[in-house]
């Protein structure tokens, strides 16, 4: 008899972990429903009937807390004037470090900056960044595979099928360029593997890192060789390596053995912040994993509020629906950054642990509204940065358990949530925190002081510019040293 209740409870567990691990999240909006059971309660069952681990992991905050513990270097006497090479197919995510380079340049500084970058954004709202460079553009055109299939058929994400073969062509016209040979510091950015192109040069090495580590590069042995290069030629000396968000750090850390500090994105290059305008919409950020148009949902629960208040003949000055209407961000005929700091508030949806829209979002000051910490393993386990393809270590080096726990798209739901508790969208401060429509409904039309809210976001803006410029201003130092 009992064995037969174990085997009727195994199964009942196994259904709930399917749904739980559902690609088209059907539990997303369950504690909008009327069923008695909530995400904490299947969370909490699931977590209860998984092994426990031999080893307790570090807390996350342990990882959000890390910063560099690399030596100091004295600050050059005199303005030194240096000059950049910055190479990467997102234009973002190399104009950030660049954006607050422009601050360190009124100081002991004048930098100066080339950037070869290529594909994703990078004529952004005509910004007109893509590369003239008519030869590192036709390489990269040639090498790098936009869409590839992922192996769970899901995802399709970029790669480079040939790495050995790019970076001999890469260094081939490297050698005759002007501006590498004028440079003092090469920098990479997406994907990380370019900076391992760079080494042998006699440069300084800046890396900003915004991917999966080994993003571009095929399973296996490319991998595990660009992160015992990572190891032991690049993350040494007068070179400095920064990545975006805490969830990266830890994620290196397992990949290399190496704790790289965290500087989070600022958005200075949006050159926008937060004025709503009158009777302004909600943004909806694009969502990759969820199948339910969620600005439809959510201006259909706005409508029928508004229906019911109509019909109980509330006065209009007391209608708390209010006209608000929400928009999904890919729909709007301005889509420039000015016109997204107009917007009321926006419900972000993450679909990968760390997004340079959230970042962009978070310095405008705009409110955010974000999934709770239990549904945001739902969002983002499927995203680019999870996928198995990149389970791959140095060789030699296997984190410690006590360190880390398992992690990917098919890790057990108390891992996934361990995680995702990493993410910035978990820990930054003055986010709008949701579980359901109902709750998310009441944040912004009773809950909320969102003008104290965008206050409260640019005091924490202001704090991670003072820690960027700073790491920078090391880097930078450093580079200078080794020029001297």
């Amino acid at each position: 008899m009992l064995a037969q209740r174990d085997d009727f409870f195994e199964s009942w567990l196994q259904v709930l972990e399917a749904i739980w691990r559902s690609a088209n999240m059907p539990l997303l909006l369950l504690d909008s429903s009327p069923w008695p059971f909530r995400m904490t309660n299947i969370s909490a069952i699931l977590a209860e009937a998984e092994p426990r681990l031999s080893e307790r992991p570090a807390s996350p905050g342990q990882w959000a807390s890390r910063s560099s513990t690399r030596a100091w270097v004295p600050m050059p006497k005199v303005p030194k004037a240096i000059r950049v090479w910055s190479l990467g197919l997102h234009a973002t995510l190399a104009m950030e470090p660049e954006s607050i380079w422009k601050l360190l340049s009124a100081g002991s500084w004048e930098i100066s900056v080339e950037m070869v970058l290529a594909r994703n954004y990078c004529n952004l709202g005509e910004m007109g960044r893509c590369t003239q460079n008519a030869a590192f553009a036709e390489l990269l055109t040639k090498h790098v595979i936009p869409r590839a299939p992922a192996l769970n058929k899901l995802n399709k994400f970029p790669h480079v099928a040939e790495a050995d073969q790019l970076e001999r062509e890469f260094r081939a016209i490297a050698e005759v360029d002007e501006g590498v040979r004028k440079a003092d510091v090469l920098m990479c950015s997406e994907p990380p593997f370019f900076c391992q192109m760079f080494l042998g040069m006699g440069k300084t090495i800046f890396g900003y890192i915004g991917n999966p580590f080994g993003a571009y590069l095929l399973p296996g042995q490319p991998q595990e060789e660009f992160y015992q290069a990572f190891q032991t030629k690049l993350a040494v000396g007068m070179n400095s390596f920064a990545c975006m968000s805490p969830y990266l750090a830890a994620l290196i850390y397992w990949h290399s053995g190496i704790h790289v500090p965290v500087v989070r994105p600022l958005g200075l290059y949006t050159a926008a912040s937060y004025m709503p305008s009158p009777l302004a919409k909600i943004l909806v950020t694009k969502s990759i994993f969820v199948a339910t148009d969620m600005a439809l949902v959510l201006n259909d629960f706005v409508q029928a509020l508004q229906e019911l208040e109509e019909k109980a003949r509330v006065p209009l000055k007391h209608f708390q629906s209010n006209a608000t209407r929400f928009v999904r961000l890919e729909h709007l005929s301005d889509r420039s950054w000015a016109n997204w700091a107009r917007h009321r508030a926006a419900v972000f949806l993450p679909y990968d642990p760390q997004q340079m829209v959230f970042y962009e979002l978070y310095s405008m000051a705009i409110p955010m509204l974000v999934p709770d910490d239990s549904l945001l393993p739902f969002f983002i386990r499927f995203g680019y940065t999870n996928l198995q393809e990149f389970r791959y270590q140095r060789p030699g080096w296997h984190v410690p358990p006590e360190e880390l726990p398992d992690w990917g798209e098919n890790a057990m739901p108390r891992e996934l949530r361990w995680w995702s508790s990493l993410t910035d969208f978990a820990l930054s401060p003055h986010l709008l925190r949701w579980r359901s429509i109902p709750e998310l409904l009441w944040q912004v039309l009773r809950g909320a002081d969102l003008e104290k809210i965008s206050s409260g976001m640019r005091m924490e803006s202001q704090v991670r510019l003072l820690h960027a410029a700073d790491f920078w201003r090391e880097a930078f130092n450093r580079a200078s040293a080794a020029l001297a």
